[in-house]
Order: structure tokens, then C-alpha cells, then sequence
């Protein structure tokens, strides 16, 4: 877990880590990289990605974040 953002550099990575975890595994990704997600989308597609493998409080968390971005995302 605490390698996880020394592995995950990009939204590719993030996307593979994400599309193969259960959605407990799901969770500890979310939880160590959720102060550079903001970072890692970088489009409506990768924001789409990622919140779809997340559940609605983690939704919650990354728009929250992102809220100055999301009118540029969409």
C-alpha cells in the first residue's frame, strides 16, 4: 500500500491497477493515491474511468477535489 504511488505514475497505471482489483482492493488503491487523483485524470474519459471503479463516498471525495477542474473535464 504504501508503494502504491511509486508504482502507479499515470492514469494508465491507475486504470490497469483499477480494472483488475476486487472492490475491497479497489479500496486501499483509492485511499493511498486519493491526493493525486486529481493529478492522474486528465480528461472526462479518465475521469469517467476512475470514478466508475469507485463507490459513491469515494465519488464524493474525488469531485470535492476536482470540483475547480470539472468544468474544463467536461
Amino acid at each position: 500500500e504504501d508503494r502504491l504511488p511509486s508504482i502507479i505514475k499515470g492514469y494508465d497505471d491507475l486504470k490497469c491497477a483499477l480494472e483488475f482489483l476486487s472492490p475491497e482492493e479497489c479500496k486501499v488503491v483509492f485511499e493511498a493515491m486519493k491526493e493525486r487523483l486529481p493529478d492522474l485524470i486528465e480528461d472526462s474519459l479518465s475521469f469517467n474511468r476512475v470514478v466508475t471503479s469507485l463507490t459513491p463516498e469515494q465519488c464524493q471525495v474525488v469531485l470535492e477535489a476536482m470540483k475547480d477542474r470539472l468544468p474544463d473535464l467536461i
